[in-house]
């Protein structure tokens, strides 16, 4: 484990302050934990830790649980973190139908709802306000009837909704929230969802990209754990690249980075103007092969996307010519646009995300031969490729930690990165 050391000077304010930060960071990220473990690694001296402890528990913020023995046959009281200080939601709209889940300040997913679908071309806020209430109201009758944590009736759990994370398919102003750009969705260009759901229910909204949220979830909480250099491809009902550098997501000057959708596949596409949706998007989302699967009468008109990939998948592992012959020109695609992102970035890891992931035998049928087909073109050290670990959710879970860590950075600003 890495080893913390506070540097400089700071008033006792001050540095009670940092210190209090660092020890809930601490507690965050290693419940349960104890007292002397926390000075260790943190390099503070106990008083210190214990102060900030003490600071902790009577804000609710960690609680202390059992009584342990540790092998040196000293005893110590674990803190864990207070997971039920609070909940937020996470939002996830480019998933058709819409996703939404309720968690705890663990994570831990307790509710899970399903709303309307972008497939239309009116204004969502007043549907989105309303999903999310009806939601709420759910939640809270849930945690009544069930008496979760004592709670017996809504007044007590008024409050208790902490944040909310919006994942939209558009770029997003950072500072504002505002979509910037929204070619599939137009509709939703200059609006401030966060804002709408702020100023209607008074809980705290943050609003990102829907794309860069699936790969914040899989670097907190799945496959790119530790990786500070990685890129997740989406490919679902839209497509789009959430990119990781330094440990830090990566949007651009405009918030445009990673609309790979515009990437055109052929020198043809590059002398036409542009349309609604890119060259890779009409191909890659899963309506674009969905429509190719029709199109070779694999699967009825009537079916989804979901399930005409589903039916690709299973054929062409089943050796059926024509679906094998689909599945690798999706290969080739992927192959066009990741070793042009491999080259540019050089990430230690490419994660294929979004829908398409949980699809039947993709592994064998896109990932293998996706990095068969880099090896053959790209003469450096290949990054390691490899499906998400969160599949379908990974818009959702990450919309859920991207709010929480707000919230902890929003109280707790100091920290050491690990």
């Amino acid at each position: 484990m890495m080893k913390y050391q506070v540097m400089g000077k700071a008033t006792p304010s001050v540095q009670k302050n940092i210190n209090t930060s660092l020890v809930y960071h601490y507690v965050f990220d290693h419940s349960p934990c104890y007292r002397a473990m926390i000075a260790k690694d943190l390099n503070l001296s106990a008083p210190a830790v214990s102060r900030a402890v003490e600071i902790l528990i009577e804000r609710g913020d960690i609680i202390e649980s059992n009584r342990v023995q540790l092998e040196n046959g000293k005893k110590v009281v674990l803190l864990e973190l207070n997971n039920h200080k609070g909940y937020v939601v996470g939002i996830d709209l480019l998933r058709n139908p819409m996703k939404m889940i309720i968690t705890d300040y663990c994570g831990e997913i307790l509710k899970k709802w399903t709303g309307f679908s972008l497939d239309r071309q009116t204004d969502i806020s007043s549907d989105l306000l309303e999903e999310v209430d009806n939601m709420l109201k759910s939640f809270k009758r849930d945690l009544i009837s069930k008496k979760i944590n004592g709670y017996t009736n809504e007044s007590e759990i008024r409050g208790k909704i902490k944040a909310i994370g919006i994942g939209v398919p558009a770029a997003i102003d950072k500072m504002t929230g505002e979509v910037l750009s929204a070619q599939r969705y137009d509709y939703m260009l200059g609006k401030r969802y966060g804002e709408v759901l702020h100023q209607a229910l008074n809980i705290t909204a943050f609003v990102e990209n829907v794309t860069n949220m699936s790969a914040f979830a899989e670097r907190k909480l799945g496959v790119s754990r530790g990786i500070d250099n990685s890129v997740f491809i989406e490919l679902s009902s839209g497509v789009g690249l959430g990119i990781f550098i330094n440990g830090q997501l990566y949007s651009g000057a405009s918030g445009t980075a990673g609309e790979i959708g515009y990437t055109p596949l052929t020198l043809e596409q590059i002398h036409r103007p542009v349309e609604t949706l890119g060259y890779f998007e009409q191909v890659m989302s899963m309506e674009g092969i969905s429509n190719q699967v029709k199109k070779a009468r694999l699967a009825d008109a009537h079916t989804t996307p979901t399930e005409s990939i589903e039916r690709l998948f299973t054929l062409a592992h089943g050796n059926n010519q024509i679906a094998v012959n689909i599945c690798t020109q999706i290969v080739n695609n992927l192959v066009v646009l990741c070793s042009n992102v491999i080259l540019m970035l050089n990430p230690e890891q490419v994660i294929v995300g979004g829908t398409i992931a949980e699809m039947p035998y993709v592994q064998d049928l896109l990932v293998s031969p996706l990095c068969q087909n880099l090896q053959q073109i790209i003469p450096f050290q290949l990054p390691q490729i490899i499906l998400s670990s969160l599949g379908n959710n990974s818009g959702v879970i990450g919309a859920v930690s991207m709010a929480i860590e707000q919230l902890k950075i929003a109280h707790y600003p100091y920290r050491f990165e690990e």
